[in-house]
This record gives C-alpha cells, structure tokens and sequence, in this order.
C-alpha cells in the first residue's frame, strides 16, 4: 500500500537539502504567538580562501535568523548558522555565505516565503497584512 520512509524535515518545510541541513528545532514564544525555529547550517562548507586558495581554519560561527514559509498559522524561522574561517597563509577572514537560491542579498525572508506570500495575496486575494501576519513579520 504505501511505502514510508525515514521523516524529512528538509521535505516538508521545502528546503533544499542540497544547500541547507537541518540541525536543531525550538518552538518560542515571540509577540504571543507560537513560532516554529529550526537551526540550519550550510551542507557546502566554504573552507578555502579567496585571496591565496590555501584551506582556512575554524574561527566560530554567527548567525543570521531569516522567515519562512508558514506552517499552517504558525510562523517559521530558520536560524542559519555561518562558521567564520581564517587563512593560516595570508591571514585572511571570511565566513560562509547564504546561497542566492535561499535567499537574496539582505534579505530578512527565504526566497520561499517571498513566494508564498506572492501566492498568497494575488492567486488567494488574502491582504498583504494578512500575509505578512501569517509570516510573523
């Protein structure tokens, strides 16, 4: 009847597995509301420096917390954790950086949801505050 398999985060929120691994759920409270927040990391570690092309070393993390998709009503977050490198060569210090295809430049939403909630106001005709309260921006 049906074959199941192993349970996929990465499929059922619509991350890509091949740029994104999830490592960590949390459920917070933020403005009364329950959200939905799971720590990711890069699968494609950028190890190498640009300025010699020696391999860099581990110099820690920071993080950059972007909105997803909802899931039902409950909005979601992913807390994208970027490892910082520093060239033992030339001294240089980098960190990892989002992939265009989850989200661009400076932005505060994934790609994803930017298209949720372009679905969401012109095919569905919910307002634009209707979305942007389902994304809990």
């Amino acid at each position: 009847m049906f074959e199941f398999s192993k349970p996929c985060l990465e499929c059922a929120f619509r991350l890509d597995s091949a740029v994104l691994r999830v490592t960590g759920q949390a459920q917070v409270r933020q403005r009364g509301r329950e959200v939905l927040v799971f720590e990711v990391r890069l699968v494609e570690a950028g190890r190498w420096c640009a300025s010699c092309g020696a391999q860099g070393s581990a110099r820690g993390s920071r993080s950059r917390l972007l909105t997803h998709c909802p899931c039902g009503s409950r909005p979601v977050r992913l807390l994208i954790r970027l490892r910082c490198f520093t060239c033992g060569d030339c001294g240089h210090y980098w960190s990892e950086q989002v992939s265009d295809v989850l989200a661009a430049p400076h932005s505060k939403l994934t790609r994803v949801a930017v298209n949720w909630a372009l679905v969401s106001v012109v095919l569905d005709g919910m307002s634009i505050n209707a979305a942007a309260r389902n994304l809990g921006a």
